[in-house]
């Protein structure tokens, strides 16, 4: 059995033996990567030998691969590939932990909590190999995908905590969510409301300058006008009848609305 983590970097933790130096193997790495990334699905051979061997003719970049899982088999002491029905080539459930593919579970088990739990941080964090660009966009297209999972679900768990009455569950994701995306409108403005709404006012109003100062600095652009607007607001309280909050039935929508709208993002 070997364990795998892909999200928020790469830990490789086999059964026996030692794990292939990524200073001496580093193709072998993103070799399981891209079986890890490819989860049940399996991937060709003539796309491995494209993402790790470009550079190859077709003779040299299969012996290539060739060699390559011959050493992941020495590695690891066992078998831990497995040939789909349709000839790909894929990691074996039975010989391989993943943590991807538990979050991915997760998320098709509608089992929010969890797949937030599970996700560390970005798809294959701090991972490169000069040379490979394909290898390079696949790995920037996976993680793409995957943040925007993490913040869907982020964004849901927020929402569903502001409806249920746990104010306070609702700032735990909303700032989660503005952790990982912090240039983002629609998690800051969620962040702030959900402040306003357990009478933290103040926090809420230094989120908001924490967030137009970030902006301004990396992107050079304004916020969205619904964060200006709360601001406003914000600064202002308690010398004036208190604004009505917006429904935490609202808050999503809300926050969607800002954060498709805000050139910032």
């Amino acid at each position: 059995m070997i364990r795998l983590r892909v999200l928020g970097g790469f830990t490789l933790v086999p059964a026996c033996a030692s794990v292939p130096s990524p200073a001496h193997r580093p193709r072998v790495l993103a070799l399981l990567a891209l079986l890890a990334g490819h989860g049940l699905n399996g991937i060709s051979r003539d796309k491995l030998l494209a993402y790790l061997w470009p550079e190859s003719d077709s003779v040299h970049a299969r012996n290539s691969l060739k060699q390559a899982l011959f050493s992941l088999r020495h590695t690891f002491g066992c078998q831990p590939l497995a040939t789909t029905g349709a000839g790909f080539l894929q990691l074996d459930y039975l010989e391989a932990h993943v943590d991807l593919w538990e979050f991915e579970a997760a998320l098709l088990a509608g089992e929010d909590r969890l797949a937030a739990a599970l996700y560390h941080g970005p798809f294959l964090d701090g991972f490169h190999i000069t040379g490979l660009a394909e290898f390079e966009r696949w790995v920037e297209a996976k993680r793409q995908q995957l943040s925007h999972e993490f913040a869907r679900t982020l964004t849901t768990l927020a929402c569903r905590a502001g409806r249920d009455g746990d104010r306070e569950g609702a700032v735990l994701w909303w700032r989660r969510l503005a952790a990982a995306e912090p240039l983002s409108a629609a998690p800051a403005l969620g962040l702030m409301l959900a402040l306003e709404a357990v009478g933290d006012p103040t926090a809420a109003l230094d989120h908001g300058r924490r967030h137009v100062a970030l902006v301004e600095a990396e992107l050079g652009a304004p916020v969205s006008g619904e964060i200006q607007t709360l601001m406003r607001r914000l600064g202002f309280e308690g010398r004036g009848p208190r604004p009505v909050l917006r429904s935490w039935s609202n808050l999503g929508a809300v926050a969607r609305s800002a954060g498709s709208s805000n050139s910032s993002r």
